[in-house]
Parts: C-alpha cells; sequence; structure tokens
C-alpha cells in the first residue's frame, strides 16, 4: 500500500495522452493519504493539468480514498500574482 507519493510534474509534449496519466494514477491509489506535487524550474503546471487531478480526485474519492495532505511546491510559471483570482 502506498500511502504517499511524489509527483514530479513533466513536459505534456512527450506524452501523448497530455496529462491523462495524472487522472490515471490518482483515481487509482485509494490508500494514498499524502500527495506531494513539484515541477522543474522551466516546466508549468497547466490548466489542463489541474482538469486532470480534479477527475483523478473524483475517481479517488468514489474508490473510497481519503487525501489528508496534498503539497504543491513550486507549480505556478512566472509571477505567481498572474494566476490568482
Amino acid at each position: 500500500m502506498i500511502q504517499t507519493l511524489r509527483i514530479k510534474i513533466l513536459d505534456k509534449k512527450f506524452f501523448k495522452s497530455n496529462h491523462y496519466w495524472l487522472m490515471s494514477v490518482i483515481g487509482k491509489m485509494p490508500s494514498l493519504k499524502v500527495m506531494k506535487i513539484h515541477k522543474d524550474h522551466i516546466i508549468t503546471l497547466s490548466e489542463d493539468a489541474f482538469r486532470f487531478m480534479h477527475k483523478g480526485f473524483k475517481y479517488f474519492q468514489q474508490n473510497g480514498g481519503n487525501l489528508t495532505k496534498i503539497h504543491l511546491s513550486n507549480v505556478l510559471g512566472g509571477s505567481s500574482s498572474e494566476y490568482l483570482y
């Protein structure tokens, strides 16, 4: 049982499926308690990545998952204030 998962955000242009893998991984790990997401200095976490993570968390919850902590580290690109509404 994996309870902590650390995900490094990768450049989606190297994947045919875009960020679909996020939905697939998150949705199939109901024993997960802690998720840590970080990025490289160049790659930013795009809007579609957040959409796939959101769908993944829906499946995660449907499968009985209960996340206690999520840690997002350095996921915004450029000036971080431009992404806050």
